[in-house]
């Protein structure tokens, strides 16, 4: 499951629920690679299933809550993890499923409270910290998320997505120069990233350098994924 091999993570943990037909964590796992593999319905039934088993595992109700939320289903989605954080209050997992429902629900601060919190009891996973700094984004707080993705550029210095919205962020505050060394560290890594070739031109389009721009903006345009 882990390292995505979902097809084989399912024979085995098939295999673990034939001898224990009870043991909840094999369930979870089972819901995990099935909702991995796209099957949502498989999903929510396993999950429901580790709920019944072991009504208090708070893991069994975060999966849950998130299968529903993927469903569409909000209101039950987010009754459901609450449950999950009640269960156990230190389980980031809950809160960073919760923080993406409110803001899928366009519920930005709520959200960054919620991301916060997951980051803080888990600051080992960057996930958190990354949807952090987006919804930061979203509710257009730029220094706030110009600072989370520092953050996770500090740790790593070659993430592509924390130097890129560094650019966007800069782009945003009328800090062009900041903003085209930005896109141009992003082109040093991943030469041809879309984003960052049509970022640039903009940048120099903006300082009035029209030929770079273009230059930049045909390049841009040779990147774009062929329409069939």
């Amino acid at each position: 499951n882990r390292r995505g091999d979902y097809l084989e993570a399912e024979t085995h943990l098939r295999q673990s629920l034939e001898i224990k037909p009870d043991f909840a964590d094999s369930v979870i796992n089972l819901a995990q690679a099935r909702q991995n593999l796209g099957d949502l319905e498989e999903a929510l039934s396993l999950y429901t299933r580790a709920t019944e088993l072991n009504p208090g595992l708070a893991e069994a109700y975060n999966g849950l809550g998130a299968t529903q939320g993927m469903m569409g289903d909000f209101e039950t989605s987010e009754a459901t993890l609450e449950q999950a954080i009640e269960i156990d209050p230190n389980y980031a997992n809950s809160y960073g499923n919760l923080a993406t429902l409110r803001a899928a629900q366009g519920r930005n601060e709520e959200a960054i409270e919620l991301f916060q919190t997951a980051s803080q009891l888990d600051p080992e996973r960057m996930e958190h910290r990354t949807n952090l700094a987006r919804v930061l984004m979203s509710a257009q707080r730029w220094q706030d998320a110009m600072g989370a993705w520092q953050s996770i550029l500090d740790e790593s210095p070659d993430d592509v997505s924390a130097i890129l919205n560094l650019g966007v962020i800069a782009a945003n505050q009328q800090r062009t120069e900041d903003a085209i060394g930005y896109f141009e560290r992003v082109l040093e890594i991943v030469p041809n990233h879309l984003s960052a070739t049509y970022n640039l031109g903009a940048m120099h389009d903006a300082l009035g350098n029209t030929e770079k721009a273009e230059q930049y903006f045909r390049r841009a345009e040779r990147l774009q994924p062929q329409q069939q």
